[in-house]
């Protein structure tokens, strides 16, 4: 239900009063996603739904232009003061009865803002603890509930990504030939692109579209904006997995993720851990150039029972789907004609 309708539903009589409601609605909105004073990408892609707050679109769009511009001219902490103010004075004239259904659709909508571009900072927990709690006459305690287990969401999806960068990793230490990059015929691209391709090859990683994929799975749709800071990052990570693999050896390293991956399961905190990992891993399967033997060796007997992937039903799967052909190919040793026209494809989309 968007805010707009639940306000309208409260307020059938009051038109003034549900537009003063989803006009706090949308400054708050705004103000979250500048409240690091940095506008994200994913979170400017958020405020675009306009339909979160209010029917007119184009009213939407003046208020957030007229916002952000002041924001811009007068900083954060002016605009902080008087959405919280209006909030406050709009629950102080609300029926008690309807105020802890406002203030839980504002609570859940305004999380979803602050976890936009995948990380909730120390000034966005604390606005949500410290003002908008009490301006929503909401328990801290409840507030802060809500954060930690959005926080918990986010970073378990980042650690199944990892995880899977670990798999990956497994199988690209066993490569053969050179990298599969970006860029074909010694030909550079640039920007990124160029970035990307350089980066694997010195440091061994054996294919940009797989790294590329995984890049995106953790620094989000917008990791090009910073690129070279993901790729310091995403340098970092993969030390810290070839130095897990290495010292206890690929095989005991996957138990491990196995057994962690159970234990979620077990203690009820996500049942679904191990096909969120297999997701990340068929689709890096998917990207790979042929497999060799020994890679294809490593994935049936080693990676997918850690992820309880059935791999004979994943061979049967893939052989049913077209979109699935570069993966069913992989996993059987075949090289079809389709695997020479997706390179041809990529290289193409890219030039």
């Amino acid at each position: 239900m968007s805010f707009s309708l639940l306000v309208s539903q409260h307020h059938p009589k009051s038109p003034d009063r549900v537009e003063a409601w989803e006009t706090a609605f949308l400054e708050l909105q705004v103000v979250l996603a500048y409240i690091d004073s940095v506008l994200a990408p994913a979170e400017r892609m958020t405020l675009s739904l306009l339909n979160l707050a209010k029917w007119d679109e184009k009213d939407n769009r003046r208020q957030v232009d007229e916002l952000t511009r002041s924001i811009e001219k007068h900083g954060i902490d002016q605009a902080v003061r008087r959405v919280i103010r209006k909030l406050e004075e709009l629950f102080e004239q609300e029926d008690p009865t309807i105020r802890p259904h406002l203030a839980q659709e504002i609570l859940q909508s305004s999380v979803a803002i602050v976890v936009a571009d995948d990380v909730i900072s120390d000034n966005e927990e604390s606005f949500l603890r410290d003002l908008l709690a009490p301006a929503l006459g909401m328990d801290e305690a409840h507030v802060m509930e809500v954060v930690k287990a959005a926080s918990g969401r986010l970073s378990r999806f980042r650690a199944y990504a990892e995880r899977g960068l670990e798999c990956y990793l497994m199988l690209a230490e066993l490569q053969e030939g050179p990298p599969q990059l970006n860029s074909l015929a010694g030909d550079k691209l640039p920007g990124f692109l160029g970035a990307v391709d350089q980066w694997v090859v010195q440091h061994r990683l054996g294919s940009s579209r797989v790294m590329g994929y995984f890049l995106g799975a953790m620094g989000g749709i917008f990791w090009i904006d910073s690129y070279e800071q993901h790729l310091s990052e995403m340098t970092q990570l993969v030390a810290a997995a070839r130095t897990l693999s290495q010292r206890a050896g690929p095989e005991a390293r996957l138990r491990a993720i196995h057994h962690e991956l159970t234990q979620l399961r077990n203690r009820g905190v996500d049942a679904n851990g191990h096909r969120a990992i297999a997701r990340h891993v068929t689709n890096a399967l998917s990207r790979m150039a042929s497999l060799n033997e020994a890679q294809r060796n490593r994935f049936r007997d080693a990676i997918a029972p850690a992820l309880e992937i059935d791999h004979d039903a994943l061979v049967e799967s893939a052989s049913q789907r077209a979109s699935l052909i570069d993966l069913h190919d992989n996993l059987v040793g075949a090289h079809s004609p389709e695997q020479d026209k997706t390179e041809s494809q990529w290289w193409r989309f890219w030039k």
